[in-house]
């Protein structure tokens, strides 16, 4: 999972006589937790909460029934999501394959309605001394499929003579010289593994876009989330 700045808000009750609400209420928290979503219950029966409760029925429909739903973001605004049904809608078109998704913007799932981004990102050794076409097609379309997908990237020039030193601490981690583009991870914490060629990041990027239910069942392949988050080094 990514990182999010956004959380889910669930308005529920701890005193209720309706066995669909009970149902709705525990199926909301478990799927919430299942997927790791940031999230804090307001319990519109507890006295110290009726503030709170109030600020968020004004959102909602006038109709609605516990458990209602909400976002707040980074700057602590809130804004109204649904009920329980529409959670599971976002849910179930967060699993549908990246292709679709950024085809359809108006498909909403749990990384566009809480704000994801990555813990780290990623490093691209280059050279603006043109030495063949194959190597200066591969940095520009390196930097179009990274843009196009909102990966964090740097750039070192390797012909930069004021990045030399820079450059060859990169020579050193990958073992290869010379060779452009090259890429590399750069975690939280400071530290920088090598991940491969234009093949290995085209590959990432293929995997990336298959079913997350075919993702999740295949633990060791790597995607943009796993790489940039879990900082795994290939």
């Amino acid at each position: 999972m990514r990182e999010y700045r956004n959380k889910i808000v669930v308005l529920a009750s701890s005193f209720t006589i309706d066995d669909k609400q009970n149902v709705e209420q525990t199926q909301a928290i478990n799927l919430l937790e299942t997927r790791k979503i940031p999230f804090e219950v307001v319990d519109a029966f507890d006295p110290t909460m009726m503030k709170r409760r109030d600020e968020l029925q004004k959102l909602m429909p006038d109709s609605a029934q516990y458990p209602q739903f909400f976002v707040v973001d980074d700057n602590e605004e809130t804004s109204y999501v649904g009920d329980l049904g529409r959670l599971q809608d976002i849910d179930e078109d967060s699993g549908l394959s990246e292709s679709i998704i950024g085809a359809h913007p108006l498909i909403m799932t749990w990384e566009r309605l809480l704000g994801a981004g990555y813990r780290n990102k990623l490093l691209l050794l280059v050279s603006t001394m043109k030495v063949c076409r194959k190597q200066t097609y591969r940095q520009e379309r390196a930097m179009q499929l990274l843009r196009a997908k909102r990966i964090p990237f740097d750039t070192i020039d390797a012909a930069d003579q004021s990045l030399i030193d820079r450059r060859n601490e990169m020579f050193e981690i990958s073992g290869i010289r010379g060779q452009y583009p090259q890429f590399f991870l750069t975690e939280k914490t400071g530290e920088t593994h090598y991940i491969g060629d234009w093949d290995t990041i085209e590959n990432i990027n293929d995997t990336s876009g298959l079913p997350q239910s075919m993702i999740e069942t295949n633990p060791g392949a790597v995607t943009w989330d796993r790489l940039l988050n879990a900082g795994v080094a290939i």
